[in-house]
């Protein structure tokens, strides 16, 4: 999320952007990240395919996805990367 990248500081920052949780082909809940990139969201046991809204600043958010494993545990706790086309 910087214009040019260096060895240091990383490219990388939290960010702040509505996302959609998906199982099998059907949006099943939405829920934003704080300006520290951290959100909560209450999901069944399962595998789910998440995906930025367009106001993810990052590359293509429409095309980006991560997929994730919500286990029966209790929490789950996840780091989602997403390009943000910066070289």
């Amino acid at each position: 999320v910087t214009p040019v990248c260096l060895p240091d500081p990383p490219c990388y920052a939290p960010f702040r952007a509505h996302f959609t949780a998906w199982r099998d082909s059907f949006p099943v809940a939405g829920f934003e990240s704080d300006s520290l990139g951290q959100f909560l969201v209450w999901l069944p046991p399962g595998r789910y395919t998440v995906r930025p809204g367009p106001d993810a600043p990052i590359l293509d958010p429409e095309l980006q996805s991560k997929t994730v494993d919500v286990t029966g545990s209790g929490l789950t706790h996840v780091r989602l990367d997403f390009d943000t086309g910066i070289r």
